[in-house]
């Protein structure tokens, strides 16, 4: 079972953009890698190990509540 995850920094603001968060943001959860390395279950496949802490951050700063942005694939 996986732990829960907890806030690394104030959950209320965008890591990127640093702005305050708003009811209709478009936001995602970033968790934070640990570590990479083999999979125990399976030793030819490579992974990474997050850590249980997670970040905020909106999917599009410059547009947070995705009004007039196309998103095709994703966003970065």
């Amino acid at each position: 079972m996986t732990a829960p995850l907890v806030p690394r920094c104030n959950a209320d603001t965008c890591v990127k953009c640093r702005r305050k968060l708003a009811p209709g943001d478009r936001v995602t959860v970033v968790q934070i890698v640990e570590k990479l390395g083999v999979n125990p279950a399976n030793r030819l496949q490579m992974g990474a190990w997050l850590t249980g802490e997670f970040e905020m951050t909106h999917v599009v700063c410059a547009d947070p509540t995705l009004d007039n942005s196309i998103i095709i694939g994703g966003a970065t």
